[in-house]
């Protein structure tokens, strides 16, 4: 899981994927160029580490 900071209306947006375009839900303005975080930093260390199994 993932989310973005929209600079428009100062909400934050959530997806599942981390890639593509991504509209805020909000406001609709584009912010497929802004910094993607991770929601949960332990979650993608434990997909990472299944996929070394």
């Amino acid at each position: 899981m993932f989310h973005k900071h929209c600079p428009h209306c100062q909400r934050t947006s959530y997806s599942a994927t981390d890639h593509g375009q991504w509209l805020c839900p909000y406001c609709g303005k584009d912010i497929t160029n802004e910094t993607l975080y991770p929601v949960d930093k332990r979650q993608v260390t434990a997909k990472d580490s299944r996929d070394g199994e």
